[in-house]
């Protein structure tokens, strides 16, 4: 059960009289109905959400996002990642709605589908929709409403803000305010694609990070490159769900398609008809698993530094009543060839001296 199905066991909740709609009081009888986390698209992305995946510029967001709406639209899987149930999808191509069929129309020829069987249930919208204009979300919600999408792209963030200040934690709200009014209108997902900097940080406040209930990170990987010497392929990094387990890294070959002339025949130049598909891997690609193999080792090598230090700290405390201080353990550490960074130390030491004084 979905929180907007819940709230109708509420009492009297649809008996109100016409007005501005306000959050009612829900008991815990009708929480305890809900599914905290119901899948979309396997462990990328979940049901009734407010969504973001973020990368730099050329690190194939727009294919990847194209890729999540046609596995949902086509209700089959997406290499490991398994769709739920078939559904609507609508995608807001705020920056051009051209590119977006190509992809499509590449996706399903890797993929051995019919255009015409998504006819139905893969739409677009090829203009931006501002979310600070009213009339704009207005007209958003009507078709939202009308279509009943369990997946709505907003693609992307700053062209579907303009006029909104990037920066500003109160301008960006009112646009997080009503992509969740859209979200909440059909019980549907929104997915926001939005550009990092130069730097891979995400551009503009805080605000979306804090707000969205899945943060999603993309960057170019592969072994495979292009005629630039970049790589051809791109990992998704989960770096947030709110209410469900985080997965691995899950990465993409793109892969190249040539389109057949009569599903695009107003298609004159054959470059036109040449695209890429994002393909899941069954692994991490080489570079991204070996620095989860890092981390996970330097995350070891940590635990049982701590290990070995906080037993001398005992020791020394069991011998002259005290917990020695962070100069002193760090030469014991040298003698010993036991490694723990600064921070780490100083509040091991402040935790073994607090359990061990109380």
């Amino acid at each position: 059960m979905r929180v907007s199905e819940a709230l109708k066991l509420v009492p009297n909740a649809e008996d109100e009289p016409p007005g501005p709609q306000l959050p009612p009081v829900v008991g815990l009888d009708a929480l305890l109905q809900l599914v905290p986390a119901e899948p979309l698209l396997g462990r990328l992305l979940y049901r009734d959400t407010l969504a973001q995946i973020a990368g730099a510029a050329g690190s194939f967001k727009s294919f990847i996002a194209v890729g999540i709406g046609c596995a949902i639209a086509s209700g089959k899987p997406w290499g490991q990642h398994e769709v739920g149930e078939r559904a609507k999808v609508l995608y807001v191509a705020a920056e051009g709605g051209k590119g977006v069929g190509q992809r499509a129309a590449a996706w399903c020829l890797h993929y051995g589908i019919e255009p015409s069987d998504l006819f139905e249930w893969f739409y677009t919208i090829p203009e931006p929709v501002q979310l600070a204009n009213e009339t704009h979300v207005d007209h958003l919600l009507g078709i939202v409403e009308e279509m009943q999408p369990d997946l709505v792209i907003l693609d992307t963030r700053a062209r579907v803000t303009v006029g909104l200040e990037e920066n500003s934690a109160t301008d960006q709200g009112e646009a997080i305010e009503n992509a969740e009014r859209v979200r909440r209108s059909v019980g549907c997902t929104v997915l926001v694609v939005h550009h990092t900097g130069k730097n891979g940080t995400q551009r503009g406040t805080t605000a979306w990070p804090g707000a969205i209930w899945s943060d999603l990170t993309l960057e170019r990987t592969g072994q495979q490159v292009d005629a630039t010497g970049k790589p051809l392929g791109a990992t998704v990094t989960v770096e947030k769900h709110k209410d469900a387990e985080i997965p691995g890294p899950k990465s993409f070959d793109m892969v190249a398609v040539e389109i057949p002339p009569e599903w695009m025949p107003n298609v004159t130049d054959p470059a036109q008809l040449r695209s890429l598909v994002a393909v899941p891997t069954d692994a991490p690609h080489t570079s991204v698993a070996r620095m989860e193999d890092r981390r996970g080792a330097q995350q070891q090598a940590t635990a049982e530094a701590i290990g070995v230090i906080g037993a001398w700290l005992r020791e020394q405390h069991a011998e002259t009543g005290t917990v020695p201080g962070r100069r002193k353990t760090q030469a014991w550490m040298k003698d010993e060839g036991v490694g723990l960074d600064t921070s780490t130390l100083s509040e091991l030491i402040r935790d073994t001296k607090k359990e061990l004084t109380e």
